[in-house]
């Protein structure tokens, strides 16, 4: 062990809630004040119907002043009718839970800030009109929930470097460079639910590890049975947050299972096989994973099947994407490559490398369990996350991922004093960028259309369905010698605007300060020091109160 380092050091306490409060303030600096899609306003819904009414059922978003259903039940986004014809969000339920707290507060403080807050930003992800105090309760959700989500995942990122490494000050680091300088930070202005499920699947890779560590004893075996009841638990949290977390389930159990068989044939372990283990985290998940499909297919009335009642796209659940296409995208797309969007990683895959020999089998536990998880986001059909900042859906590998950093951290030569120092202000950066604008606004702004009755300035929505737009077109040569357009895969067409993918001038890179010029700024403080948002609670620009 490091000399001065000793994880259990008296100040260990005072050190952690240092550390959380540094995420949790320093995520509050980017905040935004307000839902930026109608799926965050949908779970908004389904938490404010649990404080208020203590159930699910909530009012979709297509409705008119008066409640009354603007287009036909099956049509709703989102949502789907229950038996009785009450509504339902399709998204899974522990989330909004959870945030029930949070709405009775907002309720408590109300009467002193919502008359301040509302109108500096729009209220909702729908630009609907709403009065001071429902404003107020979306700004409290989602200015709090997930900047308390990473203050958390900061502590587990910390214990896991603590374990891989004997060295507490390579913890910090780690949660540090991860916090700052990936899209965990701009993340936290949101109120999407990968943060949360990424941390219950960061603690049972956590448990796991430590599961792995218990030394032989007869208190062992009672100390292990805790322990995958608690692997078991925090997945089948997972999985009630949201329904790709079932990947991450599978690809931490198997690398489980693996390292533990690999192992006792090296020798390194030895004793019983610890089947009641397997079986106590495994019927968890599974149980989980069956009592959610059938609380579904009770609600929704639907028989009985995987992911019922999702019906986000018409198509429903679906693994479309070429997986090549779909790796290069979440990679290196400059529109959602994950290392263009979260320069902390490099230093997360340099670190990696350093892993003492004795130790690598950590890696399998913290790293390779999460390749299934990632190999289904870049299958799914929309694997770019759709409007938000950066690749959405692999928010939940940045932690465990980040965890490598730590290593860097053990021996500081000048050569990594200077490679961290780098990174990091080009993370933190980046971070900052991201926060300018609201993704909603900037596919909004910078993608009209004709049919909008305005100006246009980059694309045209039909080429979803008629072919790719003219900026983004294949020719080929006839023996003719004419040029006719050659059709291209829908596997190429994950996004409603593929220039923002593909097309680096067309991307949030080019757009946000073109946006910022216009007067837009989604970054609330920034705002409150240079002046209000183009967008008001009455809707966008050029648009008059009712």
């Amino acid at each position: 062990m490091t000399k001065g380092t000793n994880p259990r050091g008296g100040n260990g306490v005072l050190a952690c809630v240092l550390l959380a409060a540094a995420v949790f303030f320093g995520h509050l600096i980017l905040m935004s004040g307000h839902l930026m899609s109608p799926d965050e306003e949908l779970l908004f819904r389904t938490a404010e119907s649990l404080a208020t009414k203590g159930h699910l059922a909530i009012q979709p978003i297509e409705v008119d002043g008066e409640g009354n259903l603007l287009v036909r039940p099956d049509q709703t986004f989102a949502t789907v009718p229950d038996k009785d014809g009450a509504f339902h969000a399709q998204y899974l339920p522990l989330q909004p839970l959870l945030a029930v707290p949070l709405v009775r507060l907002a309720d408590l403080t109300a009467p002193v800030f919502a008359e301040w807050f509302t109108g500096t930003l729009p209220n909702t992800a729908v630009h609907e009109r709403k009065p001071p105090a429902d404003s107020w309760r979306r700004g409290v959700v989602v200015m709090l929930f997930n900047p308390l989500v990473a203050a958390l995942t900061a502590l587990v990122i910390l214990r896991l470097v603590t374990l891989l490494t004997e060295n507490r000050r390579a913890g910090f680091g780690a949660a540090l460079l991860w916090a700052f300088t990936t899209v965990a930070w701009p993340h936290s202005r949101t109120w999407f639910t990968e943060p949360l499920a990424g941390l219950f699947g960061l603690l049972a890779c956590e448990r796991i590890l430590t599961w792995f560590l218990i030394s032989p004893g007869p208190e062992s075996a009672r100390r292990r049975a805790v322990l995958s009841v608690q692997i078991g638990g925090t997945l089948a949290a997972a999985i009630w947050t949201r329904m790709d977390s079932p990947f991450i389930a599978l690809g931490l159990g198997l690398c489980m299972l693996g390292t533990d068989l690999f192992m006792r044939r090296r020798g390194a372990r030895s004793g019983v096989f610890p089947f009641a283990d397997y079986a106590i985290a495994g019927a968890l998940v599974a149980g989980s994973f069956i009592a959610l499909n059938v609380f579904n297919a009770w609600r929704f009335d639907l028989p009985f099947a995987p992911f019922g009642g999702y019906g986000d796209q018409s198509e429903g659940v679906k693994f479309s994407t070429d997986p090549l296409v779909g790796l290069h995208g979440v990679l290196f797309s400059p529109g959602k490559g994950l290392f263009y969007f979260s320069p902390g990683l490099l230093l997360a895959l340099w670190g990696w490398t350093c892993v003492p020999k004795e130790k690598r089998w950590v890696t399998v536990i913290v790293l390779l369990s999460w390749l299934p998880f990632t190999l289904a986001m870049a299958l799914w059909q929309n694997w770019d996350g759709g409007w938000c900042w950066g690749p959405r859906h692999l928010v939940q590998i940045h932690a465990p991922l980040m965890v490598g950093t730590g290593l860097l951290f053990t021996h500081l030569s000048s050569v990594r004093r200077i490679a961290i120092g780098v990174v990091a202000g080009i993370g933190i950066g980046v971070q900052f960028f991201g926060a300018l604008q609201s993704p909603m606004d900037f596919y909004h702004e910078m993608f009209r259309t004709p049919a909008d009755g305005e100006y246009y300035r980059v694309a045209y929505r039909p080429f979803e369905v008629q072919g790719m737009s003219p900026f983004f077109d294949v020719y080929a040569r006839t023996p003719q010698t004419n040029y006719q357009p050659v059709p291209v895969s829908p596997a190429l067409m994950p996004a409603p605007m593929v220039e923002s993918l593909y097309v680096p001038q067309h991307t949030q890179w080019a757009g946000y300060p073109a946006m910022f010029k216009m007067g837009y700024c989604d970054w609330w403080l920034l705002a409150r020091l240079v002046g209000p948002s183009e967008i008001t609670e009455y809707g966008l620009p050029g648009e008059s109160a009712p």
